[in-house]
């Protein structure tokens, strides 16, 4: 493998399934090492697809697609993989316990020597009590977590986890955020394919927006906010909740959603927001707090992929 080579890569690459669109339209895209990265859009933009030909699971028509320095599908690259797929599959007569010794072998590893770790995995991930448990019992966000555990397993150099929190309760979650903020600790890059938006843009350093199998936004959640016309959010507190007659005096300054003395305001531009700090001062209020809260990635998704069915 080449140490300082991305670890994804595609140029130009083209998947065709039968006589349909494309899922991949000439795709191009870079991710470095030692990150953790959002890869993000609608439901069939392509990004399980991205996903499957770095594995290679799936055959390009076109274009090229590497992975950790090497071309897709070689064995040594795929070894340092850990992959969890968006509908993992694992025999239900095992128990957690013996899934992970399972997806050991299946690495070709000796899981004695993964012992402790599996265990420890179960423990972090709330797991442990149901360790013995035949996975058919496991609720599906069980399953989920299992499925986080064994592509971790093995410590491997890239993690691409297809939507790792997807049907997990809050306090899941949050486990297997920790544990992917470890992983990056330990110096793994981690590609994370997810419908939350919040989570990526908490969590991943850099993200990717594809769109109809094309790449439309890519970089820090900072750069491609700058990068793209959107509007400006702000959040404000007075010293008092305004009256009803003085918040039909704001309105026409800017969307205001109050809660008591506390608003978030959007603006069509900054500059609009000096001329809501005057209204409220001349009312008689004392503006207690003014703070830029966006634009998110949320504004920048929705202007990138507009009216997708899902991130």
């Amino acid at each position: 493998m080449t140490p300082d080579g991305p670890a994804l890569a595609c140029r130009e690459l083209v998947v065709r399934y039968g006589r349909a669109a494309p899922a991949l339209d000439g795709l191009s895209l870079s991710i470095g090492r030692g990150q953790v990265h959002g890869l993000l859009g609608p439901n069939g933009a392509g990004k399980s697809t991205l996903i499957k030909a770095a594995l290679g699971l799936c055959r390009p028509r076109s274009g090229e697609v590497s992975l950790l320095g090497e071309p897709a599908g070689r064995a040594e690259a795929r070894r340092q993989v850990g992959y969890l797929p968006e509908h993992l599959q694992l025999p239900g007569h095992l128990s957690g316990r013996a899934a992970l010794d399972h997806c050991a072998m299946l690495h070709g590893l000796d899981p004695r020597p993964l012992a402790a770790r599996a265990l420890a995995l179960l423990e972090r991930l709330g797991l442990a009590k149901h360790a013995h448990r035949a996975i058919r019992g496991y609720s599906k966000g069980m399953r989920q977590r299992l499925g986080v555990a064994q592509a971790v397993l093995h410590e491997p150099e890239l993690l691409i986890l297809d939507e790792p929190t997807d049907g997990i309760d809050p306090i899941g979650r949050e486990l297997v955020g920790e544990l992917i903020d470890e992983e990056a600790r330990r110096g793994a890059t981690v590609i994370v394919s997810s419908h939350l938006l919040t989570e990526v843009q908490d969590r991943c350093a850099t993200v990717s927006i594809i769109d109809r199998g094309r790449l439309v936004g890519h970089g820090t959640v900072q750069e491609l906010a700058g990068a793209v016309p959107t509007v400006a959010r702000y959040a404000l507190e007075l010293d008092r909740a305004p009256s009803t007659e003085d918040r039909a005096a704001f309105a026409p300054l800017a969307a205001l959603v109050w809660d008591g003395r506390r608003a978030a305001a959007t603006v069509p531009e900054p500059a609009a927001i000096r001329a809501l700090a005057l209204a409220v001062w001349a009312r008689g209020y004392e503006l207690r707090a003014l703070v830029l809260a966006g634009p998110n990635l949320a504004d920048v998704y929705r202007t990138l992929v507009g009216g997708g069915d899902g991130a």
